[in-house]
């Protein structure tokens, strides 16, 4: 008899389950249902056009995203990851508590799968929520590997809700990651032309002019400001996309999901882009935020949010009308948006057309407003100045009459730890810090959107004593490099870390652009003010400026990827390994489980597990080349002009050929030499240089000279190009200072000034003591695309004393006036 019942329950289950799929099938997301079984996943190539462009992608089970994992707390999961790819791969379980050896990253945790094979992943599920999974191998991520993850808990949640839908929001290139990549080495600012947002002076004067009279101050302040620090107002995205995803579909083909009225709808946004954040709303209607990255919190209602990438974002929506619910995602840089929609009525007509999100502020504008919110809320929640807050999103945002009116004002009450205290930035600290204290709990989390957080339970003991590691987040963005502590991940050795201590991670953002912390294998304790409730994150938005407080308890030996999650920052340098000092240790014991369950089945990789790993590196340094050109002519004298640079080697060593305005008149060469350049990065503006330089004319006799030189940017956006020369006992001073101010989005104004001095005369080399030349240049030009600029060239070239001298007497003039069309090429 029981046994009869046993068999009719397990009928029943899997009708339901059967049931339950599907319903998940029909609403167009393909779902795999695990209860300790076995789930096969297959990673191939598939051709897609998501942005007018056929291309190829990969694809999870043929499809992007992959297909939703549906599982449940307790489960012990088994995943084999069947590699079709001709390249190794690897999947990370976003967020997921799994034992080092299946945390799936490249050079870290496994070797990658090589194609043809298979890797078997195991793990017991000791959570519930939302989470995702995606590669850590190279840049598949960014081509279509990513799929969401669903576990269900044990114990029913703390609230109710009778539809429930993944919503993963991601970005799309027609361009390779490589290639992207490849690209940001040559120029950092290589995608900017592209972007709607652009710190121009005509739209500096055009608010300006719009601003009332008390502000104005305040917005010249604010851009003084940025040009000292040589960084820029509408820093927000490196990579321009061709696209944007909402559950793989692109706009022009929304994807949609039934409800009806009386339905409280869970919607669990999931960002998978590359490096895309997403404002996201649903339009004339408030969300209630309910589960975050995971965890369950206190839940607020929010009637737009944002999520960074890696982030995951749980709200309910309940469907009062009969009418379309629209959810609406746009790129924070404004690029673009994606859409999809829920349909209480499959019959009825949808208007898709929504209004775009506000022009998101300047970035040192919404930092200051967000630093100054959180301290007067603070204060007290009773005063009446921090009684005018009104909650927007997931943001605390002061009413326009109590703002301050200039950023110095707001400087001058910042003592010296406030994150925006200047004299720490532009700096290489070359190492990772670690204090031994025990730290206060007044040192909080200030100028993030998590300043509301709470969690639904208790998450700690916040009195426990902690490790402090300093992160101070920054970036080189010519050559771009992202660096934590001054040096990038390459350069430094994994941070080691004792079991059963807590740490403390005080991130400052020193640069002006979001980072999207994500830590393996554990969760951050956000130290954000509510103590014991102080909420769980694996991923955690540090916004420019910001300095952010979070803990985490050694409590997994192992070795653990920690990084960026904006995918280019990461690969450029943002990361670093946390190597717990029993690590030796638990490779020991692997290796003794091993003999009884291999890792890799099916595939000719080596099955003990990776002790391989000398110096663990998520992502190596790599030679990179970048190629400038100058091509013109002035058809008024004509003379024909050259101008090249050519840097190619390493982040930090680089080879550097440069000869600038080689000059032809009238079929004869004037003007020609080139430095042979051996060219080290020293700082994040700064590299010297030295080596040969071979000087063809205006010298009788072509010879060559030793040299040695600087280059950089100063404050205002001002660069500096400076070499010293010796031949025949003559030392020569080159020194060019060039500034490029942006007009409009692609058009700009570049002034040049060059001198040249020599401390002895040499005639047949024609160098004359003291002054040789002045140079003097103004050039407008329009940038068509990033690799390929149009501009015109005033030049008056001014010669002086013994310079001047020696051109009389060969019957040449000591000035000259040029008027130079052309076109400059990056490649």
């Amino acid at each position: 008899m029981l046994t009869s019942l046993l068999k009719i329950l397990i009928k029943i289950l899997n009708i339901q389950r059967i049931f339950l799929a599907t319903i998940w099938v029909i609403i167009g997301i393909n779902t795999v249902f695990a209860d300790d079984q076995t789930i096969n996943l297959t990673i191939s190539y598939k051709a897609v056009n998501f942005a007018g462009k056929s291309v190829k992608a990969i694809a999870v089970n043929n499809q992007i995203p992959g297909p939703t994992l549906h599982l449940k707390e307790g489960d012990e999961v088994t995943i084999n990851v069947h590699n079709k790819l001709d390249k190794g791969t690897t999947i990370h379980w976003h967020g997921l508590l799994v034992p080092w050896n299946m945390d799936g990253v490249e050079g870290v945790s496994q070797e990658p799968i090589p194609p043809g094979s298979v890797f078997q992943y195991q793990f017991t599920l000791k959570q519930s929520g939302t989470y995702w999974y995606h590669a850590h191998a190279g840049f598949q991520e960014q081509q279509g590997l990513y799929g969401s993850i669903i576990i269900d808990p044990i114990s029913p949640v703390p609230y109710n809700y009778t539809k429930d839908y993944v919503v993963v929001l991601s970005d799309w290139s027609n361009t390779s990651p490589e290639e992207i990549y490849a690209n940001l080495k040559k120029e950092g600012d290589y995608y900017s032309p592209n972007f709607p947002l652009q710190p121009s002076l005509l739209r500096f004067i055009g608010d300006y002019i719009k601003s009332p009279h008390k502000k104005r101050e305040q917005l010249i302040d604010d851009y003084q400001m940025m040009q000292q620090m040589r960084m820029s107002f509408y820093d927000f995205s490196d990579v321009a996309y061709d696209g944007f995803l909402l559950n793989g579909h692109p706009s022009t083909n929304p994807w949609n999901a039934p409800v009806k009225i009386g339905d409280i709808v869970r919607l669990r946004f999931i960002n998978a882009g590359a490096s895309t954040i997403f404002r996201v709303k649903i339009p004339n209607e408030t969300m209630k935020a309910v589960h975050i990255q995971g965890n369950d919190i206190e839940p607020y209602e929010v009637e737009d949010f944002t999520v960074a990438s890696a982030e995951t974002f749980d709200v309910l929506v309940k469907i009062q009308k009969e009418k379309p619910y629209i959810i609406y995602a746009e790129s924070s840089d404004t690029l673009g948006s994606v859409i999809g929609v829920l349909t209480p009525n499959p019959n009825q007509k949808i208007d898709y057309k929504v209004a775009p999100f506000p022009s998101p502020l300047p970035v040192t504008r919404e930092m200051m407003l967000e630093m100054r919110a959180h301290d007067l809320q603070s204060e007290s929640k009773e005063s009446p100045e921090a009684s005018q807050y009104q909650d927007r999103g997931s943001r605390m945002v002061m009413p326009e009459e109590t703002q301050k009116e200039t950023f110095q004002d707001i400087i001058e009450e910042t003592p010296s730890s406030h994150p925006m205290n200047m004299s720490g930035m532009m700096r290489m600290d070359n190492s990772d810090q670690m204090e031994n204290k025990i730290i206060p709990n007044d040192l909080l989390t200030k100028g993030t959107k998590y300043q509301n957080l709470k969690s639904l339970y208790k998450t700690n003991d916040p009195d426990k004593p902690v490790e402090v590691i300093n992160m101070s987040l920054s970036g080189y963005m010519d050559r771009y490099i992202w660096f934590i502590n001054g040096l990038p991940e390459y350069k430094s050795t994994p941070i080691l870390i004792e079991p059963g201590k807590r740490y403390r991670l005080i991130f400052v953002n020193n640069s002006m652009m979001h980072h999207p912390m994500h830590i393996h294998g554990h969760f951050f304790i956000l130290r954000n003010g509510y103590g014991e409730y102080d909420p769980f994150l694996h991923t955690i938005d540090v916004p420019p400026g910001a300095t952010v407080v979070a803990d985490f308890d050694a409590d997994v030996s192992g070795q653990w990827f920690f990084h960026c999650h904006n995918l280019y920052h990461m690969m450029a340098g943002m990361s670093r390994i946390f190597k717990y000092t029993t690590f030796e240790q638990s490779i020991l014991d692997l290796e003794k489980e091993d003999q009884q369950r291999p890792l890799v089945s099916h595939s000719n990789v080596n099955d003990s597990h990776p002790t391989f790993i000398n110096h663990p590196m998520g992502h190596s340094s790599g030679l990179y080349t970048a190629n400038f050109l100058e091509l013109g002519e002035d058809p008024f004298h004509n003379i024909q002009k050259l101008s090249f640079k050519s840097l190619f080697g390493s982040d930090y060593n680089k080879l550097q050929l440069y000869s600038e305005d080689v000059e032809i008149k009238k079929g004869k060469i004037e003007n020609a030499d080139m430095d042979i350049f051996y060219w080290r990065l020293i700082s994040e503006f700064w590299a010297i240089k030295g080596g040969i330089n071979y000087f063809y004319r205006p010298s009788k006799i072509p010879y060559w000279q030793p040299g040695i030189g600087i280059e950089g940017l100063m404050p205002y956006f001002i660069s500096l190009n400076a070499r010293t020369y010796y031949h025949e006992g003559s030392v020569k001073l080159d020194a060019e200072l060039a500034r490029d101010t942006q007009i409009t989005n692609n058009f700009f104004m570049r002034l040049d000034v060059r001198g040249i001095v020599a401390s002895k005369t040499v005639n047949k080399a024609e160098i004359g003591r003291g002054f040789n030349q002045m140079i003097y240049k103004v050039r407008p030009f329009y940038c068509l695309t990033p690799e390929l600029i149009l501009f015109s060239e005033f030049e008056h070239n001014q010669n002086y004393g013994e310079q001047k001298r020696i051109l009389l007497n060969n019957g040449e003039s000591p000035h000259e006036n040029t008027i130079t069309f052309g076109v400059s090429l990056l490649f």
